[in-house]
């Protein structure tokens, strides 16, 4: 309403088939993100068990 009476309108670009489609993308990221963490923590942290410097 608030939009209209500017003269704006809201254009959805990216519009999902189902929204079930949209959540399981963004639960697939959210994993993703934390497995990235957890390895770098675990990488971290054998690195200083080990006194290794892993180079990549």
């Amino acid at each position: 309403m608030l939009l209209n009476q500017q003269g704006k309108d809201i254009e959805v670009v990216n519009l999902a088939e189902e929204r079930k489609d949209d959540l399981m993308e963004d639960f697939v990221a959210i994993i993703v993100s934390f497995r990235a963490k957890l390895y770098s923590l675990r990488r971290e942290t054998l690195k200083k068990l080990n006194g290794i410097n892993i180079v990549t």
